[in-house]
């Protein structure tokens, strides 16, 4: 009699999941009551974590003693499981505000003169900071509400840009959001600014950088980013903002999140760029991302590396769609390393017809010295098998401008994820208008839209507010065969069966169909949800949508404009503020603990536990049982 899977012992079992991913084994282990048993297992679920997200959240969690590996192991695969089917664990409804950031997994809400900051994740006390009283610690100070904006939040410290009056640039103010921090010791910094064009800001505890594109080309007479370090530790001095600051020389694109992006990563200040010319229509065949670090303890000239040599696409792969392009620098839960995620919608091989993709690039700067890599671009292999390779390197491709000097080139699976699987049957788009919000989820491999849908609930007024995902996975064995690959370069006149034969031990996918959350108003809950995802709103007024993704969450704020153009009115207008949660471990905020401005009725009821009828309208949680709830219209 044959020994079955559930019957095996648990070294074999153990060794199994060496050649199994994440998922998976998770998948493997579900399947019966017996092999459910094995995710208790500390040492299964411990090799779990190290081999597959050992720089996650969960996982650092794990080893500081506050989860157990194997909560590790369920929390981790529940937020990615949830994200990927557009199945979140809680929505709530903040109240209304002016301005909002989201960033480590903690919210801070500007509302008047008041900034509220949570940490949504934790079940630590909410900090209030009054704008005005902190900054008065250096002087009066009488500003309106609409010359605040929030810049960034990193490791407890908020940064806020005041403008100056008139055409002044203003200041950044650094302020502690330390629930033990005095009101009178939590502004740490206030910096001058000489110009506050495309101004953004990225900073840790040490170290504040901020950037503005102010910087002129002695050869073009083009604008450049230039970067200003500022220390915040004494011990560490670095060019404080009124020196000379560094341009970045040569790096082209002025539109953060779409053809430039900046982060700060494992000590190092990271700019990516989409592109190589300063014309709007670029005439080379090739196109390589351009790749800028440099250490914050450094942040001069001899101290820069650069990469012009991570292949972004070819010219036949057809012209681009600008108005759909994303650009963003994750980080890799697996490696650590940042990867470089941009979307692009293309007239692929010439046709007619639009396709959507999100194609992902490492960054890896292993070897000596600053110049370019003579290696191949990185994790790319050549087409042309049996071709001899170009001797020079990727700095020659440059310098030549001939396109048959570079090698036709074929991406791994992994590097591409299209919008629309091959055998999709559900191939709805939205227009560019009603998808208000692009994102990517790279530890989820998903993709998540924010549009509005006016096919949802035929006898609403306006469109439903809804989330679009699309995901995708490994194939079984049993499928590859069936998968259609998707190289990066097309040639008509050759057979890509014999290119296909190159990346055999590739990982194929399969995508199944895009996900829309929430389900159309058929049931009570579905009811409330959509009243807290979509407030109501004038019939013609104009949606303009505010978003901020990570893997755990989705803030998003809304505000109405009547007009046609957006101007200083609509900025310093208040918005809904909709907090939608992929995490078990959630801690949403108490409206009144918030203190937003809320539409109470006089005849609220108390509903128990302290919470009135208002609360639970504006709540919705995800409850086991829940789909067979809603079938059965007996949820709430």
């Amino acid at each position: 009699m044959p020994t079955s899977l559930d019957r095996l012992p648990f070294d074999v079992l153990f060794n199994i999941s060496e050649y199994l991913e994440f998922d998976e084994i998770i998948q493997l282990c579900q399947t019966c009551r017996q092999l459910n048993l094995l995710l208790a297992e500390s040492s299964l679920c411990w090799k779990m974590i190290r081999d597959h997200a050992p720089h996650s959240k969960e996982a650092r969690l794990a080893r500081n003693g506050h989860l157990t590996f194997a909560q590790a192991a369920k929390n981790l695969y529940s937020r990615r499981h949830a994200f990927s089917r557009a199945m979140p664990f809680s929505a709530r409804s903040l109240g209304r505000a002016h301005a909002f950031i989201y960033h480590q997994g903690v919210l801070c809400v500007l509302n008047g003169s008041m900034i509220q900051v949570s940490d949504i994740h934790n079940s630590k006390e909410l900090v209030r900071i009054d704008v005005h009283s902190t900054i008065c610690t250096f002087g009066k100070v009488s500003s309106p509400v609409s010359q605040f904006h929030l810049l960034y939040y990193a490791d407890n410290l908020l940064a806020i840009h005041q403008e100056g009056k008139r055409r002044m640039a203003g200041h950044i103010w650094l302020v502690s959001t330390e629930p033990a921090v005095p009101k009178q010791e939590r502004l740490k910094r206030k910096i001058a600014l000489r110009s506050r064009h495309k101004l953004f800001a990225r900073h840790t505890s040490s170290f504040l950088y901020f950037g503005t594109y102010t910087g002129i080309n002695d050869r073009s007479g083009g604008h450049q980013w230039e970067i200003h370090g500022v220390s915040l530790d004494p011990s560490l001095p670095v060019d404080t903002p009124y020196t000379k600051p560094l341009q970045l020389e040569g790096f082209l694109g002025c539109d953060i999140g779409s053809t430039v992006a900046f982060e700060i990563h494992n000590g190092y200040f990271y700019a990516v760029s989409n592109q190589i010319a300063m014309d709007i229509e670029e005439i080379d065949w090739t196109s390589f991302y351009h790749v800028i670090r440099f250490p914050i303890e450094s942040p001069v000239t001899e101290a820069v590396e650069m990469r012009d040599d991570v292949y972004r696409r070819h010219h036949s792969e057809g012209p681009i769609n600008n108005s759909w392009t994303d650009l963003s620098i994750q980080v890799d839960e697996k490696t650590n390393r940042p990867i470089i995620v941009e979307a692009r919608k293309e007239w692929q091989n010439g046709s007619s017809r639009q396709s959507r993709a999100f194609y992902m690039s490492e960054i890896r700067f292993d070897y000596e010295g600053s110049g370019l890599s003579t290696r191949e671009p990185e994790g790319l292999g050549s087409r042309n098998k049996g071709k001899s390779k170009p001797k020079s390197s990727a700095q020659s491709w440059y310098s030549d401008c001939r396109p048959n000097d570079m090698p036709d080139i074929l991406r791994k699976t992994w590097q591409v994820h299209p919008e629309f699987g091959p055998h999709c049957t559900n191939a709805r788009a939205f227009f560019l208008s009603r998808t208000k919000f692009r994102g990517y989820n790279y530890s989820a491999k998903s993709f998540v839209d924010l549009v509005e849908d006016d096919g949802c609930c035929p006898m609403s007024h306006t469109p439903c507010i809804r989330l679009r995902v699309g995901t995708r996975q490994p194939a079984p064995c049993k499928q590859i065969s069936r998968l259609i690959d998707l190289p990066s370069i097309q040639d008509p006149e050759e057979d890509l069966e014999q290119d296909r034969g190159e990346v055999k031990s590739d990982v194929q996918h399969r995508q199944p169909e895009i996900a829309m959350w929430p389900p159309s108003m058929t049931c009570p809950c579905a009811v409330r949800l959509h009243s807290i995802i979509s407030p109501v709103s004038e019939r013609k007024s104009i949606r303009n949508i505010t978003s901020i993704i990570d893997d755990y969450s989705l803030v998003y704020m809304i505000k109405n404009r009547t007009g046609r153009g957006y101007g200083a009115d609509d900025a310093s207008a208040m918005g809904d503020l909709v907090l939608v949660s992929f995490s078990r471990d959630i801690k949403v905020p108490d409206m009144s603990i918030y203190g937003l401005e809320t539409e109470v009725e006089e005849t609220d009821r108390d509903v128990g536990g302290g919470r009135k009828e208002s609360d639970v309208l504006k709540e919705w949680k995800w409850q086991p049982g829940q789909f067979s709830q809603c079938q059965q219209r007996t949820c709430v």
